[in-house]
């Protein structure tokens, strides 16, 4: 999930809405999704939420890109064979500390946090749980 529209390479409504349903049992709602530019060399499909405080990075959407990622002494490394990111763990999650996901079309970069988190257990309803 991301909540920045500037970060998506490519942006297409979805047939219907997406209601997500967060730990605290509010709801967001996607109504697009492309995909998204998480760190050089690491791209993947994602549900546009801009009314969600974060972006979420899905473990399980890693996987199926063929990402290995491991969580050791604070930190997750995702990486392949050309790619390797960590991300550190900061209180409960673990925040990936992205410059290239806001790569603006004039060259300029901000900072961006994406939030890992473990892979929704249904397709058009997401979870996430607050431990």
């Amino acid at each position: 999930m991301c909540n920045d529209r500037s970060c998506f390479i490519s942006f297409k409504r979805l047939p219907s809405p997406i209601i997500i349903k967060l730990g605290d049992e509010t709801t967001v709602t996607a109504t697009f999704h492309g995909l998204v530019n998480i760190s050089q060399g690491l791209q993947l499909n994602a549900l546009y939420t801009p009314t969600f405080r974060l972006s979420l990075l899905s473990i399980n959407q890693l996987d199926l890109a063929g990402y290995t990622t491991t969580f050791r002494r604070g930190k997750c490394s995702i990486f392949t064979d050309s790619t390797n990111i960590i991300a550190n763990r900061t209180g409960d999650p673990y925040i990936l500390q992205s410059r290239y996901a806001l790569a603006s079309e004039t060259g300029t970069t901000n900072p961006r946090t994406i939030q890992s988190a473990a892979p929704p257990p249904d397709p058009t309803i997401a979870t996430t749980s607050a431990d």
